[in-house]
């Protein structure tokens, strides 16, 4: 199922109906990560970011007779103004949150963070999948 929402994501990129963000130029964009049984979609605060990826996310759901779990979705913004976080939220119809909470036991604050936070995070994150059995 994940290779169905790549494929998608990869079409509307070639499309430009998405771009996703690019945190450094050496980087490539990043659209979507699959964590455990997470996918978190990652986007440029637009209304036509927004309504691309509920196009994709509908079209998923179609395609595989699934649905979008609304409990566990949720909207985050950073930096970005208050119309166009109403906005995006009404595309969506995703409730607005913040990263003041626990993800796999590992605490996310509600400020942007430097790259090598970012790095030790990750590395806390992989460490704790490594030890999941299924």
């Amino acid at each position: 199922m994940v290779e169905g929402i790549n494929r998608s994501i990869i079409v509307a990129l070639s499309s430009n109906d998405v771009s996703g963000l690019k945190p450094y130029a050496s980087t490539p964009h990043s659209m979507h990560k699959k964590i455990v049984d997470d996918t978190l979609l990652i986007g440029l605060p637009t209304a036509k970011e927004a309504s691309s990826f509920k196009t994709i996310m509908s079209d998923f759901s179609v395609a595989f007779d699934t649905s979008i779990n609304q409990d566990k979705s949720k909207l985050f913004f950073f930096n970005t103004p208050m119309p166009i976080q109403r906005n995006i939220t009404r595309i969506l119809d995703f409730p607005i949150s913040t990263l003041t909470y626990k993800y796999l036991g590992v605490t996310l604050p509600d400020r942007p963070l430097a790259h090598c936070t970012w790095e030790a995070l990750i590395n806390k994150l992989e460490k704790r999948l490594a030890n999941l059995t299924f």
